[in-house]
């Protein structure tokens, strides 16, 4: 491979040329002499063999040939720009990917919403993004996260940032949905009820009583329900507009037609959060 020709500061010049209109504006807005400038033009058009400027007036406009070149670098010049802004955010101690550990429970548009703002603050750190099921902090090491929303129990100290219900659900065709009466354990025991863990639970593997569906999304789960084939327990604000509908219909059960997750907010260790960007997106995931 030979060397360039051409070099990131002549093409970034030309562009500030083009921007502020004239040479000495962008002299100006560069904090250097005109002659540097004219010269870094001379050099690049000398190197390249064409003319990229013409005079008109007071301004040094682009030759159509120029045009078309800058449009070809100008992708090159701004991923640079942000290759050396990564390298200064790195050498300020700013980490260059955040792990991401959530429960499939935690609303979406939430998630979302966070992220979206968390990338507009910090363009240059990527997020791992990592979906997961039933796990606790008890069922992670802190190899696999950064920050991580989780179930939460009873003897965990942690920050609760909300709480989802899931509901028992089935198809209004489903026998369980003609029931007139709460339904009994031997009665549910007679149907497959869909049940999400997970490929990364821990308990995956267990045998549980009844006729379970083990599943690995809430997606899954709904789309057997909705076909009549088993009865779940679904989260209440993904299937509410089914309910309105009638096509799905909430069970009366007698242990308990409702299940209320606490998800809890979890940060790696406490030096996590002297990161900006870590904690950053620690108050975005609180407060969205």
């Amino acid at each position: 491979m030979r060397l360039p020709r051409s070099t990131i500061e002549q093409w970034a010049i030309i562009h500030t040329i083009v921007e502020e209109g004239s040479f000495t504006a962008a002299a100006k807005t560069l904090n250097r002499s005109q002659s540097s400038i004219s010269y870094a033009v001379t050099r690049l058009q000398d190197a390249l063999g064409i003319q990229l400027f013409i005079p008109e007036g007071r301004r040094a406009v682009l030759t159509h040939t120029g045009s078309l070149l800058l449009a070809e670098i100008l992708p090159i010049l701004t991923e640079f720009e942000r290759i050396e802004r990564r390298a200064q955010n790195l050498s300020k101690g700013a980490p260059s990917t955040i792990r991401l550990l959530v429960n499939a429970l935690f609303p979406k548009d939430r998630l979302f919403t966070a992220l979206q703002a968390f990338k507009e603050q910090f363009p240059d750190t990527d997020i791992h993004l990592i979906e997961t099921i039933r796990r606790t902090i008890h069922d992670v090491s802190e190899e696999e996260y950064d920050l991580a929303i989780l179930i939460a129990t009873a003897h965990q100290t942690t920050e609760i940032i909300t709480t989802e219900r899931v509901i028992a659900v089935a198809h209004r065709d489903h026998p369980l949905a003609q029931s007139k009466h709460s339904l009994s354990g031997p009665t549910l025991a007679q149907y497959p009820c869909a049940e999400v863990r997970g490929l990364d639970d821990p308990k995956t593997h267990l045998m549980t009583s009844g006729r379970v569906w083990r599943v690995n999304t809430i997606e899954t789960a709904i789309n057997a329900v909705h076909h009549g084939l088993c009865y779940g327990y679904l989260p209440e604000e993904t299937v509410e507009d089914d309910i309105k509908e009638g096509t799905l219909c909430p069970l009366s059960i007698e242990a308990g037609s409702a299940r209320i997750i606490p998800l809890g907010l979890y940060r790696r260790h406490l030096s996590s959060l002297e990161s900006p960007a870590i904690l950053a997106l620690w108050e975005l995931l609180k407060n969205e």
